[in-house]
């Protein structure tokens, strides 16, 4: 075989290894494992085994809450109309109302899963919307845990600092509201699992998004002569 043959040869592999690499590139929704679509499915299967566990740091922030304002003992002198606990009963007991809603009525990735599963698949375009749709349907519930998270974190705190400004000195009142004002910090310590299945599928995207080969000329200098030789380049991005 000449050596003419050989280039030519190692050309047409690089290139198809560029062209291979390029597809990768272009539709990582359609190379990701699992599909978002596949995702979605998973978890509506099991979005209802543990309903105590949803959004548990907002739970244990709202009980406390709710526990705070009906041990509340007021002090006349900062409260003598005595709403203070009520505050913290309605704050409270209204996040655990919206945690009870969002598990038994909404039922995310089951509404979501419903939306996309009868969508058709059967060519890379359709495949493609489809996924593509998914995968906004898991970033948004990513997005809505993220709202509840800062939302449940300003007003369970605001109302602990109230009761905790209007509590009588030297009782349990106390120390329950000071145990609130630190349990409303948890949404913010503990991402809920709609955050993280949103992030853990964004990653499993990236990871599509490897090193690429493609197939390039590039200058080679033989004596006083320049000439341009097949040769491969590895580009890589995150």
């Amino acid at each position: 075989m000449k050596v003419n043959e050989v280039v030519i040869i190692f050309f047409l592999l690089f290139a198809s290894m560029g062209v291979f690499s390029q597809d990768r590139a272009d539709y990582p929704e359609l190379l990701v494992t699992p599909r978002a679509s596949e995702r979605l499915k998973i978890e509506s299967e099991s979005e209802g085994r543990k309903p105590w566990n949803f959004q548990w740091a907002i739970t244990v922030s709202a009980m406390t809450t709710l526990v705070a304002g009906l041990m509340q003992e007021e002090d006349p002198s900062k409260d003598p109309e005595g709403n203070s606990g009520k505050a913290g009963i309605l704050i409270g007991g209204g996040w655990l109302a919206v945690n009870a809603f969002m598990v038994y009525g909404v039922r995310g990735y089951k509404s979501a899963y419903q939306k996309v599963s009868p969508m058709p698949a059967s060519s890379t375009r359709d495949a493609l919307t489809r996924e593509r749709l998914a995968e906004e349907e898991i970033n948004r519930l990513g997005r809505l845990a993220r709202t509840m998270k800062w939302l449940s974190f300003a007003t369970n705190g605001l109302a602990s600092i109230q009761l905790l400004s209007n509590a009588k000195a030297d009782t349990t009142s106390e120390v329950v509201d000071m145990l609130a004002i630190g349990a409303s910090l948890f949404p913010l310590l503990f991402t809920s699992h709609w955050e993280d299945v949103a992030h853990e599928q964004q990653q499993y995207k990236k990871k599509i998004f490897g090193p690429v080969a493609s197939s390039m000329l590039l200058p080679v200098t033989v004596g006083e002569r320049t000439r341009l030789v097949p040769g491969i380049g590895l580009t890589a991005s995150f």
